[in-house]
């Protein structure tokens, strides 16, 4: 019989995720896994904010790494991880918008995981 027993994690150091909320889409690579706290220690590389029919993207890899609730994240899906990291060098990195909608996806993260 084992207690605290972590679950187990469907991800791996160097894998891409993703995570929407509302009309927020997050990607990030993923660092490593803590298993025995359910999270993942991320990288994020993009913030893409819906606006009408389109995306509208945001470089996030100069951000600071994060701490998030592994329940929240999904591995991303290959074609839109590719266009969207595609995009990335044709975008200037560190806006203060897309920190804002970062911080914004982040609130609402924690406060579903609570």
């Amino acid at each position: 019989m084992s207690f605290g027993q972590p679950s187990r994690s469907p991800f791996c150091a160097g894998q891409i995720v993703q995570c929407q909320r509302s009309l927020l889409w997050l990607l990030a690579e993923v660092i490593d896994v803590v298993s025995d706290r359910d999270r993942l220690w991320l990288r994020p590389l993009a913030v893409a904010v819906s606006q009408a029919e389109s995306w509208q993207v945001f470089d996030c890899r100069e951000d600071s790494q994060l701490l998030v609730p592994l329940s929240a994240f999904e591995a991303a899906e290959d074609v839109a991880a590719i266009t969207l990291l595609s995009q990335l060098s044709e975008i200037p990195q560190a806006s203060q918008a897309g920190r804002q909608y970062l911080r914004t996806l982040l609130r609402q993260l924690l406060v579903t995981a609570v």
